[in-house]
């Protein structure tokens, strides 16, 4: 509880799978410090100058979404995904590095979400250690239950054993969702964006997955290619983006309102009149190193990791620069303005 670089929010960890990092004497070594500094960097970069500049568009729109063009919403809603993350685990990629300095690792919080193929993918990426708590705590105690065991077998009887099986499974994956949205504070928006329509989609992928099967069987899609794997990735980001209008917005009644103006379009409003076009270009680029890094990453490419190799401390010189340069801070800016700490 006593050890500084955690969050409240994240990693949510174990004591037993920590005790041995947190009392095990730790002497200083030299690539703790580099690759921590590295790891803090990069956190640093995903939040001064990609999250801060999506945090001006966002805002922006949502604070006046009636007098803008459905285009610049379903823009603002896709560039939200990006603010949270990029906020969220540049912050844990901070605590990380921080963490790593001392000497001391902590489980890994996120793993290249937006290349994930299905909601039910997505999650196991995002937000680790929050989805390895809830089903040790919550969903496996419920679906053992005497209570699920005994709905199984009344299930049984009267729709066979292959469907018995799912309802426990649904109804355990309902409340272990419903709860999703209490911790994150218990309002609708958040009840509904990151719960309930989380539950539906994962359901609706496990109900559909056959009939997709044969639909793809049938016309002959192959589905291992580079093409149709991106189509699912986009698929998964627009559904995910979709949710997360609920999780923005302040009111139920308004995320209906932003959705049903989404497809109201009208003249397209200034972009300068909401942000720079130089502010545009640097974000977009940095989103554009963002994906090109974690994919690289996920693929065992590349890592944070230094070699001690005098390169190494030129690019670690020319990275403080570029958040130096490009990073958005100074006045206006709260550090302390971290998205979830309002959960």
């Amino acid at each position: 509880m006593s050890y500084f670089p955690i969050l409240t929010s994240g990693p949510i960890i174990k004591y037993e799978n920590m005790k041995k990092e947190l009392y095990h004497g730790h002497r200083f070594r030299l690539c703790n410090l580099t690759n921590g500094l590295l790891r803090v960097l990069w956190g640093l970069f995903k939040i001064l100058v990609i999250s801060q500049r999506a945090q001006i568009f966002v805002d922006f729109v949502y604070r006046d979404f009636m007098n803008f063009s459905g285009l610049y919403i379903f823009f603002a809603a896709l560039l939200f995904v990006v603010q949270l993350y990029t906020n969220f685990s540049g912050s844990i990629d901070i605590i990380m590095g921080v963490s790593e300095i001392l000497g001391i690792k902590l489980p890994e919080n996120f793993k290249a979400p937006f290349f994930a193929t299905t909601i039910t993918e997505f999650w196991r990426n995002w937000h680790i250690t929050l989805g390895a708590w809830l089903k040790d705590y919550i969903f496996y105690p419920l679906l053992k239950s005497n209570f699920m065991q005994s709905l199984n077998k009344k299930c049984k009887n009267i729709f066979g054993k292959k469907i018995s099986k799912k309802i426990p499974l649904y109804l355990s994956m309902l409340i272990m969702w419903t709860l999703i949205g209490i911790w994150h504070g218990g309002a609708y928006t958040y009840i509904i964006g990151s719960g309930l329509l989380q539950f539906i989609f994962i359901f609706l992928e496990d109900v559909l997955e056959p009939v997709s099967n044969k639909i793809n069987k049938k016309l002959g899609i192959n589905t291992d290619t580079f093409s149709y794997r991106l189509y699912q990735r986009i698929r998964t980001f627009l559904l995910f983006s979709f949710s997360m209008i609920f999780f923005r917005a302040v009111t139920v009644n308004e995320a209906l309102s932003i959705l049903q103006n989404m497809f109201v379009w009208t003249s397209l409003t200034d972009i300068g009149e909401i942000m720079s076009i130089a502010n545009f270009i640097v974000m977009f680029l940095g989103i554009g190193a963002l994906l090109v890094v974690e994919y690289l990453m996920s693929r065992n490419i590349v890592s944070l990791k230094f070699k001690n190799r005098h390169r190494d401390y030129l690019f670690l010189i020319i990275f403080i620069f570029v958040i130096i340069l490009f990073g958005i801070y100074g006045v206006g800016f709260d550090k302390a303005d971290f998205i979830y700490n309002r959960f």
